[in-house]
């Protein structure tokens, strides 16, 4: 019944809420421990799930060593399952509102420094063949647009509308929406598709935008090594994920004054919380200012 009940959840969460494959594999992997834990307690059934359960579960979480931080997320898989239960009437009881989680620390998103942006975008970096301009133009879209590394891998010709003047994204949970973009995208964006359709003549760019150098689809490793190579060229020893550079392109807006509600629709955020934390950069940017500037500052 247990394992029914999860496969319909995972089911649901892939086809209706049309969450990533990488998404649904984390919740499964987060119930699937829950699953083998209630299993040794000699738990079958939802019914013999209470609050007290899952808090013996919580308890073990923190005797094997996992951060507040994972522990959070593997609730949220459990709370994300127990409500798609109750809304279903498979339980009756809402379990998990007796669950107070431990406090986690918001950790600031981790941005690159103007400095090294600008060595970054140095197109004298990259090499002129279809490797250097692909992975110059991808270097440029992440930063530029802010999208994410699976958002750029959809992306196709179609994508970019130029009467517009805007690029067409499509989000988590299938959501589009339309960010706009400069001169200097375009400049880009017509230099690779030349090059490409050169390169790879029998290769429809319509179908796939994308190409490796070996005239296949191109896969998030891979662009994860373009973007952690050159962040590394450029002097940026942190982490050096897509992610990155989409924190960087928020961060770079809110320091310079962009509106937040803005910035929280250029990066496809369903709601405010998730953006205010690039606000934190902006304020400990200005109290560097202040402590340098004020001559009473102390």
């Amino acid at each position: 019944m247990l394992d029914s009940e999860l496969h319909s959840f995972l089911n649901y969460i892939q086809f209706e809420k049309q969450y990533s494959i990488h998404t649904v594999n984390a919740y499964q992997s987060d119930l699937d421990d829950f699953f083998l834990f209630i299993r040794n307690m000699n738990i079958a059934s939802l019914d013999e799930i209470s609050t007290a359960i899952i808090r013996s579960w919580m308890v073990e979480l923190v005797e094997r060593g996992l951060t507040n931080r994972s522990i959070h997320r593997k609730m949220g898989s459990l709370r994300s399952f127990f409500k798609f239960l109750y809304r279903k009437g498979r339980i009756v009881e809402k379990v998990m509102d007796g669950i107070v989680l431990p406090k986690v620390r918001r950790r600031l998103p981790e941005y690159v420094e103007l400095t090294a942006i600008d060595k970054l975008l140095d197109p004298t970096a990259y090499g002129k063949d279809y490797t250097g301009i692909r992975d110059f133009f991808i270097i440029h879209l992440l930063y530029y647009t802010g999208i994410r590394r699976a958002e750029l891998i959809q992306l196709g010709a179609n994508s970019f509308d130029s009467n517009l003047g805007i690029l067409k994204v499509l989000g988590k949970g299938g959501k589009e929406r339309w960010i706009p973009i400069g001169n200097a995208t375009w400049k880009m964006y017509k230099k690779y598709s030349e090059i490409r359709k050169r390169e790879f003549p029998t290769l429809s760019i319509e179908e796939v935008f994308w190409l490796t150098d070996r005239g296949r689809r191109i896969y998030p490793k891979l662009i994860y090594g373009i973007v952690t190579k050159h962040l590394q060229r450029a002097g940026h020893f942190g982490k050096g994920s897509p992610h990155v550079l989409r924190h960087t392109f928020a961060t770079h807006l809110s320091n310079e004054g962009a509106d937040l509600n803005a910035i929280k629709d250029l990066l496809g955020h369903t709601g405010l919380s998730a953006t205010q934390i690039y606000t934190h950069n902006s304020i400990k940017r200005l109290q560097e200012v202040y402590e340098k500037a004020h001559p009473k500052a102390e």
